[in-house]
């Protein structure tokens, strides 16, 4: 176990494809989230935005639009790693919950 990372420079990622997905959260399109749930367990997410985060999205649509979507995930979907284990010491670093889906 190494030490305990001080900035996301010094966080050793899982797979060079988590990271990329890791960094575009925030954006239109898939990322990867990373938060704590109410219990203080980690919580590791793929989202999906319609719109970046500056965005409301459209005004007046017919139906109902999704514009944040999230699934909760245990693994790397690219390298199968047990998210957990490896972000154990990161997790506080890496958390974003400014990102994460309005919950009602």
């Amino acid at each position: 176990m190494g030490s305990r990372p001080l900035s996301l420079d010094q966080v050793t990622w899982c797979c060079g494809i988590f990271k990329g997905w890791f960094e575009a959260a925030g954006e239109r399109g898939i990322a990867i989230l990373v938060d704590r749930q109410a219990d203080g367990a980690p919580a590791f997410m793929i989202q999906s935005r319609s719109v970046d985060t500056d965005d409301e999205g459209p005004k007046n649509h017919p139906r109902p639009v999704t514009l944040v979507a999230e699934l909760h995930i245990q693994f790397c979907p690219w390298c199968g790693r047990r998210l957990a284990d490896v972000y154990r010491d990161a997790i506080d670093l890496m958390a974003r919950p400014q990102l994460r889906q309005a919950q009602p």
